[in-house]
């Protein structure tokens, strides 16, 4: 009983280990799949980011692209293109559209609208520059000639310009200042997962070391606790033993073996089918009483019946001897009698006692 205790102990240590093995893969694994969504949220964040600085350093240009184009043609440089003044116009309005609502710039899909309400606001004032510029620019186009009215246009578009100029880059800095920002959230986030993560992997390692030592230290236990009981089973000239009766087979051990002295090594093993245990060890008068005793523990029905009886056995070296036999059964669900335990304990110098008060009585 001590044993199968002892084997119910380790067996319930050793459940709780494949309990925490597959929760800590799992919180690995889900922490793992955190890290990995959020380098993919940021690496996505980086590139939006990037175009809009792109589409904003793109207004920049356009602005100086028409405004330039509309000096040569007031100039009147055959070459500028009024066509290609409105084209440039159009585009850097598109890309503000981009910006506001996501959209195609000369670099790449935007796919995310700018959120931050002042970042908002700034690239919406730029968007409603860019319009007064382009009907500015429309009517400065429509007369080229350098008269009053036209220097007060042209004194309007510079204005203009020079706002446009002050808004975008004010917007591009306020976007890089946000992505600093932005960067610092995800390395405290990133320094936590990676603490809680660490911490994880430090404890499993650590319940790991702390369970090593207590089944080790049970297992010492174990082994002193069968080292005591074989020698208590030394002293008292005692053996135990298992018989599988579907396999027709003797489990022995050390002690058996010393009781009918002989060993395992001279036997072939610790396993020994019934017929050649019966041929070599038990005396043929007392086979049948044996015999008998075995038959109880196969018809028995009842699950906690234990038989006991004395016999006569042959030693290995050819002496006879007596031993005191009790057996405990097991049953399988069937009702079947499928496995019998029992102690045997040599009484021969007890029989031979009682022998001689016989004689001399």
């Amino acid at each position: 009983m001590k044993k199968e205790k002892n084997t119910n102990i380790l067996a319930v240590k050793k459940s709780r280990q494949w309990f925490w093995l597959p929760t800590v893969v799992f919180l690995v694994g889900i922490f793992s799949i955190i890290l990995l969504l959020w380098v993919n949220h940021l690496t996505k964040r980086d590139h939006v980011d990037s175009l809009m600085i792109d589409a904003i350093m793109d207004i920049e240009v356009n602005v100086a692209s028409v405004h330039l184009l509309l000096e040569e043609a007031i100039d009147g440089n055959a070459g500028a293109d009024v066509r290609e003044v409105m084209g440039k116009m159009d585009e850097a309005i598109q890309y503000a559209d981009a910006i506001l609502n996501s959209g195609e710039t000369e670099h790449g899909r935007i796919t995310e609208p700018l959120k931050d309400p002042d970042l908002r606001a700034h690239a919406e004032g730029i968007r409603q520059d860019l319009m007064k510029f382009k009907t500015i620019v429309l009517k400065r186009l429509q007369n080229l000639e350098k008269s009053e009215i036209g220097l007060v246009a042209d004194h309007k578009i510079k204005a203009i310009v020079l706002e446009l100029n002050r808004k975008v880059e004010e917007l591009d800095d306020l976007i890089g200042k946000d992505k600093v920002k932005e960067w610092e959230k995800n390395r405290q986030f990133f320094a936590w997962i990676i603490f809680v993560w660490i911490f994880i992997i430090i404890a499993t390692i650590a319940s790991f070391w702390v369970y090593e030592k207590r089944r080790e230290k049970t297992a010492a236990e174990l082994r002193e606790s069968e080292a005591r009981l074989a020698e208590a089973l030394k002293i008292a000239r005692m053996d135990a033993w298992d018989y599988d009766v579907i396999r027709d087979q003797f489990t022995f051990n050390d002690q058996f073996y010393t009781l009918f002295r002989t060993t395992a090594e001279r036997e072939g093993g610790y396993i020994m089918p019934s017929a050649r245990y019966a041929g070599q060890f038990l005396y043929p008068e007392d086979q049948s009483v044996v015999g008998a005793e075995i038959q109880k523990n196969m018809e028995t029905t009842d699950p906690d019946y234990m038989g006991q009886l004395d016999h006569r056995i042959l030693r290995r070296d050819g002496s006879a001897g007596y031993i005191s036999v009790n057996i405990r059964i097991e049953k399988d669900a069937n009702g079947r009698t499928v496995k019998t335990h029992g102690v045997n304990q040599d009484i021969t110098e007890r029989k031979h006692a009682e022998e001689s008060l016989e004689t001399h009585a």
